[in-house]
């Protein structure tokens, strides 16, 4: 008799006694070992009632980012390229950048354009606007309505470089960039939050290369449909992330 079944791996987490069971086998493998995938996003892109994921591969060398299909049982039969473009993708977001209704996509990429993509209801994409500046060492893009005027802007790190806002006219195109901190910055990462409780939306900036985390709080001031940033420095942010590096490191030994 033929074994049927594929290689099961099996793992539990005890939260609060509970314990919790993760599944996972062969069936449930996206894409191959030889991509070198630096992000994914989830959400229901063909719109028939459950999540598909899209993975950005790439980073220093140009990878195809791919579309992968759940057929609604949490198995991904299908999947569809991204574009005809190979990229050195970071970073991908889903959103409804143009308002209609459906999921696009948005990729950045490191010293290449980042784009988006235009969903026509059923996952099927096409070429659309790009966002930022063309050879910026893009690190990670966050979705956001920095603006407060009812769609999505996009905010883009950069190792090397400023920082960007982009911001969206409401019909996916992004024609007005905001830079922001300095060509020596050197940010991994960046979340929006109302920090401050001012009902605007507030930057906190993850940075590497020695530098220390920023938060940059709105002043809620819209100027041009700009919003403008006070800056204010997360030193204590850095030294705790490099203690529970440091001891999550030894602990694993990674």
């Amino acid at each position: 008799m033929k074994l049927l079944f594929g290689i099961i791996l099996m793992f539990s987490v005890n939260i609060n006694s509970q314990s919790i069971k993760f599944l996972s086998n062969d069936r449930l493998i996206l894409g191959n070992n030889k991509e070198k995938t630096a992000s994914l996003d989830v959400g229901d892109i063909d719109n028939d009632g459950d999540q598909d994921v899209i993975v950005a591969n790439g980073r220093h060398w140009p990878g195809q980012n791919r579309i992968f299909f759940n057929n609604g049982d949490g198995i991904f039969t299908v999947s569809r390229p991204l574009g005809v473009d190979n990229g050195t993708s970071y970073s991908t977001e889903l959103a409804d950048f143009d308002n209609d209704g459906d999921l696009d996509v948005a990729v950045g990429n490191g010293r290449a354009p980042n784009n988006i993509f235009v969903n026509d209801g059923y996952g099927n994409f096409s070429k659309g606007s790009t966002f930022g500046n063309n050879n910026s060492s893009t690190r990670n893009i966050v979705v956001s309505d920095i603006d407060l005027d009812g769609d999505q802007d996009i905010l883009i790190t950069n190792r090397g470089k400023e920082n960007e806002i982009c911001i969206n006219d409401g019909k996916g195109v992004f024609k007005k960039t905001i830079v922001f901190g300095s060509k020596n910055d050197s940010t991994i990462d960046v979340e929006t939050a109302d920090i401050d409780k001012d009902n605007d939306i507030d930057l906190i900036l993850a940075n590497r290369d020695g530098q220390p985390n920023y938060n940059h709080l709105s002043d809620g001031i819209i100027n041009e449909g700009t919003p403008s940033f006070l800056y204010s420095s997360l030193n204590f942010l850095t030294s705790e992330l490099i203690i529970s590096f440091r001891f999550f490191s030894k602990l694993f030994q990674v």
